[in-house]
């Protein structure tokens, strides 16, 4: 007995058996121990008898361990139960959260039997402090809240928030856990074993519910960790339904206050139509009480011929669409309302169309001013067409002399260019014949730079036109400036040399020689500068100076001065404007256009033009623009596509057959002598008629079209061509002497490949046929001597004197062109080829070469 009963002492024995020897028969409950040491409980019954003179006890023993632990069960859920009827008891009895949070705290410290029972608010670790919005405590162990205390959030308590946040189940503290109770405020709460977890309304943040044992180290059984997490999540679900509820109370109570106090009449129809509510602002606007429109259909407040739209209006709404348009309304006093109407159906998710909403603005002053406006504006519209059938007229008139403007210009600029492509044509091919002497290459290259300029004059005065449109644009490309001033040079001495007057040049060291820029813009300023004061002046000369702006390669200076009569100072402004001339002026032939259309181009090139003229002291233009510079290998470049020689085409290329279209005898001989000259067939048609019946019976591989001829233009020639078979494969170029290179957009359009403007280079038109058929040309070598490069050596200057040498120097530093002319005429004496080179030199103004 006392190995299997721990509590049997020989004590216990000896009473137990006295008692049995009274009693015969005693059951009981104790414990045993097994084999293993392990304690379980037992049911004995033990009987007294006696044999042979002898006492005996015969003990029945059973192990109740299953009975008893399924008792311990089931008094463990009736607890559980018994605990939760107390919560949801407290949950449900009140509608108020801080009663409902005092009476499950007030429970939890009942059923729990613990020292504490508390609610945090809001359960973040980021916040600076902690405080409890509601605790239950035993009055011996008071909370925070009872202190009234707010606890800054040290880093213990931070390490609670978070581990309560990071799982959903109840957190332990203290004996028994895996946690340590946070050091803090242990120590100032008395807190010796601590239970929490965080609770999660789902309208607002998270809580945390907690339970602190203060009068002894508290081990929380596995039950009662059920318990204390059923209980928080009860809890939280009764929060959320009462925030919801508290919510939506706020939400209507706001929402009724905008309906109240809100501008705009509200009104509300169920499915039947009928109105099932109007604000005081509809009932106002309408002149009728809410009660009084309650259960009525709008119609009631309408006009009878309003109301077959409003049905059909509603029948919007059933099909869910919502609209916004104007309406009339009739008031109680007969009055009109208008109103600007927002409606849209109201839709529940079981039953779909539940009826109609919509807000009504009063718009009733502003169709009154409308009404007004329109009665002003039906007699303001037969001032207007009375006024306009004036205009019209006018228009017509003025329409009709802008389009005899533009027929004129285009006239003029076929019947100027045409005949000058045939000079510049013919002369660009004599002078490359071999038997033409150096001489007549000469005169031909002057008839060539004469037919140029006048090209440009041409070009200019008709683009005159397009500077009033604002249709004008800058064609910036690299250029050699110097060779452009040589060129002006060239031009302008004949002119001063008839009136014996000097024309010299003034040129900074510094000054670039290749720039960027509208090179023909630039060189017809320049013409037209010089020739005005070339004109005007009869004594003295004219002196043109190019320099840089504050010796900075930024701005390019040029100042034309004469020694002429001046320019009052009350004229120095209109001088610039059209066909304008003045004083001493109007004595001269001319247009009056120079000097605005030189203004024109300079502002169109962003830079300005002053004059400072005195009357006696002759006058100085000054013109500043905006420079950038290029380099000499671009400028060489351009020079080799545009001045190398065609002299064949390369073996092993197709026979091709060439179509001329062109009514003017000169350009078709023009044409015909270029193609022939490289070995090509051709044909040639007077008109457009005549080139569809030689493109059907010859089928040419490219056809030159004029734009302009006789019985057929090359435009409707050109469309039919491409609308018959073959049509579309053959290369058609439009050669034209319209200087508007608008019309490139409708030459194209009408299906030309590409265009060719006259008056041509003959390199131009070689290139075209390089892009359009893929001809390979062969080229004679360049030779000019102005297009090779001239370096100087110092041991070229070897053979020469000293004092010449330093002579040429002193020459170029001051800038002195005639000064240097002479002292090369020296140097030729002793080297005829640096001579030529120098020469070159100082024609180009390359002065920083020669130094």
């Amino acid at each position: 007995i006392y190995d299997i009963n721990p509590g049997w002492s020989p004590e216990v024995k000896k009473q137990f058996w006295s008692e049995l020897a009274m009693r015969h028969q005693i059951p009981f409950e104790t414990v045993h121990r097994n084999r293993d040491g392990r304690i379980f409980p037992v049911d004995i019954t033990c009987n007294y008898f006696e044999f042979d003179g002898k006492a005996y006890s015969l003990a029945i023993c059973r192990d109740v361990s299953e009975r008893k632990l399924m008792e311990q069960e089931r008094l463990a859920n009736l607890h559980y139960f018994e605990s939760m009827d107390m919560v949801n008891i407290a949950i449900q009895g009140s509608t108020h959260i801080e009663e409902i949070i005092n009476r499950t705290l007030e429970t939890v410290l009942q059923v729990f039997d613990c020292d504490r029972a508390w609610l945090c608010y809001p359960c973040d670790p980021d916040v600076t402090t902690w405080r409890s919005v509601m605790e239950k405590t035993r009055p011996e162990y008071p909370g925070a809240l009872a202190q009234g205390l707010v606890i800054p959030m040290d880093s213990e308590v931070v390490r609670v928030y978070k581990t309560v946040l990071s799982t959903n189940e109840p957190v332990k503290f203290g004996p028994g856990s895996n946690h340590a109770l946070p050091g803090q405020v242990s120590e100032k709460f008395k807190v010796q074993s601590q239970i929490s977890m965080a609770i999660y309304p789902k309208v607002d943040k998270p809580y945390m519910l907690g339970m602190h044992q203060c009068s002894y180290p508290r081990e929380w059984t596995k039950e009662e960790t059920r318990l204390f997490k059923e209980i928080g999540r009860r809890l939280a679900d009764g929060l959320t339904s009462l925030l919801s509820y508290r919510n939506l109370q706020d939400s209507e109570t706001r929402y009724r206050r905008i309906i109240d106090t809100a501008n705009e009449g509200i009104w509300m129809l169920g499915e039947d139509a009928l109105t099932t509510f109007v604000n005081a602002r509809m009932a106002d606007m309408l002149g009728y009480s809410c009660e009084v429109m309650l259960g009525r259909p709008v119609t009631n407040f309408m006009f009878e011929e309003d109301i077959a739209d409003h049905i059909e209006k509603i029948g919007h709404r059933r099909q869910l669409q919502a609209e916004h348009y104007e309406s009339r309304f009739r008031c109680s006093d007969g009055q009109t309302l208008w109103a600007m109407v927002s409606t849209v159906p109201i839709i529940e998710d079981d039953r779909g169309f539940h009826g109609s909403f919509a807000m009504l603005t009063d718009i009733t002053q502003r169709k009154v001013a409308e009404e007004e406006l329109l009665r002003h504006k039906n007699r303001l519209e037969e001032t207007v067409q009375e006024r306009t059938a004036e205009l019209m007229l006018a228009r017509d008139a003025a329409d009709a002399a802008n389009k005899a403007k533009s027929v004129f210009l285009a006239n003029m600029s076929h019947e100027l260019r045409t005949p000058l492509n045939a000079i510049l044509g013919f002369s660009g091919i004599l002078r490359r014949d071999p038997k033409v002497t150096e001489n007549q290459r000469e005169n031909l290259d002057i008839i060539n730079r004469s037919g140029e300029h006048l090209l440009t004059l041409i070009n200019n005065v008709l683009e005159m036109a397009k500077i009033e449109a604002g249709r004008v644009q800058l064609e910036e490309a690299p250029f050699d400036l110097g060779a452009m001033l040589r060129d002006v040079m060239n031009m302008m001495e004949a002119r001063a040399a008839e009136k014996n007057l000097q024309l010299q040049i003034d040129q900074s060291s510094e000054f670039p020689r290749y720039i960027i820029g509208d090179e023909a813009r630039l060189r017809q300023v320049l013409i037209n500068l010089v020739g005005n004061a070339l004109k005007f002046t009869q004594k003295g000369g004219v002196t043109i100076r190019l320099s840089t702006k504050n010796n900075t390669i930024s701005h390019l200076l040029i100042e034309v001065e004469d020694s002429g009569p001046g320019i009052a100072q009350e004229d120095q402004q209109r001088i610039f404007e059209p066909f304008v001339q003045l004083g001493y002026l109007a004595d001269h032939k001319g247009t009056g256009l120079g000097l605005n259309i030189t203004r024109q181009f300079v502002q169109l090139m962003n830079g300005h033009i002053i004059v400072e003229s005195s009357q006696g002291k002759g006058s100085l233009f000054r013109v500043d623009l905006p420079l950038k510079q290029a380099k000499e290998t671009d400028i060489r470049e351009l020079h080799g596509l545009s001045e190398r020689e065609v002299m064949g085409v390369m073996p092993g290329q197709p026979e091709y057959r060439i179509l001329i279209v062109e009514d003017q005898l000169e350009n078709q001989l023009l044409l015909a002598n270029l193609m022939e000259s490289i070995g090509f067939h051709y044909m040639i048609a007077d008109n457009g008629k005549q080139a569809v019946e030689l493109f059907q019976s010859w089928k040419p591989h490219l056809i030159w079209m004029d734009r302009l001829m006789p019985v057929m233009d090359g435009m409707n020639a050109t469309k039919i061509i491409r609308g018959l078979p073959g049509g579309k494969d053959v290369k058609i170029v439009a050669v034209t002497a319209s200087a508007f290179m608008e019309q490139r957009a409708e030459i194209l359009d009408a299906g030309m490949d590409e265009l060719i403007r006259k008056p041509y280079h003959t390199y131009e038109i070689y290139q075209c046929l390089s892009r359009q058929l893929g001809v390979k040309f062969v080229y004679a070598e360049i030779s000019s001597p102005e297009l090779d490069i001239m370096v100087l050596a110092p041991e070229m200057f070897s053979a020469l004197p000293k004092d010449l040498c330093q002579d040429l120097k002193n020459a170029v530093k001051s800038l002195e062109s005639e000064r240097i002319a002479l002292i090369i005429q020296e140097i030729e004496k002793y080297d005829k080829k640096l001579a030529k080179v120098l020469t070159q030199l100082n024609d180009n103004f390359d002065y920083p070469a020669i130094l």
